[in-house]
């Protein structure tokens, strides 16, 4: 019984020095989460940066101004093959409407592709404030990320499988701050893609490390803004094999009231 109490004492001081820190963290936040996280023409991946999480490189090619020889600047700064973007604060989900390029190699395919993306806007009556130009990245399977305000219990925190399915599939774990990266790896196992997070079939296992430490910063990150946050939607987070990290490939953070 006197062991019980003891481990459950240690357990106790964990927890306590956890949230001590969970709490100079998001401190720490609130600073750097009203700054360029919230720039209306920079990806909103800036905000994950800003808290040394790895994100595609990218460049803004042009603002408010159909301006080709900037998009073709920006695909040899960033390299081939990269991804074409148009950025536009009316259209959150821009796959949809032919707003997203992979794979784009070529100055001519670039360039045709910010024609077609800068009419695209202009016939949805939509705000042209750019293209962003991003460099492509390989990993082995995407997540998701996501965080908002529940009017119940505050912020809340969300992890699952991730790209274009992510709606239809809705396989998450949720979590309430403040919570560790070993909360984070509990949380993922009990998905039902669990039996990839080790690898199946010859694949290496992922690196749910990283992937914690973007759920933690996400956590961290919205909780910090104290309330100038409404949600945080980072998708996908590209996973690659353990020991070769996570990166950011896209984020939106919407401003809260």
């Amino acid at each position: 019984m006197a062991g019980a109490a003891v481990r459950a004492d240690e357990a106790s001081a964990r927890t306590a020095a956890e949230e001590r820190r969970f709490k100079a963290d998001t401190a720490e936040a609130e600073a750097r989460s009203r700054r360029d996280a919230f720039d209306k023409f920079s990806p909103s991946s800036e905000g994950l940066w800003a808290w040394g999480k790895d994100c595609a490189g990218w460049k803004l090619a042009t603002k408010h101004r159909h301006d080709r020889a900037k998009v073709l600047d920006a695909l040899v700064a960033v390299g081939a093959p990269a991804v074409v973007k148009a950025c536009s604060g009316d259209v959150p989900h821009k796959s949809e409407h032919g707003l997203v390029a992979l794979n784009v190699g070529t100055a001519a395919e670039a360039a045709a592709l910010f024609d077609r993306q800068w009419a695209t806007l202009a016939e949805l009556g939509a705000a042209q404030e750019g293209v962003i130009v991003a460099a492509m990245r390989r990993g082995q399977h995407e997540f998701m990320v996501g965080a908002r305000i529940d009017p119940v219990f505050g912020p809340v925190v969300v992890v699952g499988d991730g790209g274009k399915y992510v709606e239809a599939l809705q396989d998450v774990a949720v979590l309430v701050p403040p919570f560790a990266a070993a909360d984070v790896t509990a949380a993922l196992r009990t998905l039902r893609i669990a039996p990839l997070l080790e690898g199946v079939r010859g694949d290496p296992p992922l690196d749910i490390d990283a992937l914690a430490e973007v759920v933690v910063a996400v956590g961290k990150l919205i909780v910090g803004a104290g309330g100038a946050i409404a949600s945080i939607d980072v998708n996908p987070v590209l996973v690659a094999a353990r020991g070769q990290g996570a990166v950011v490939l896209d984020a939106l953070i919407e401003r809260g009231g």
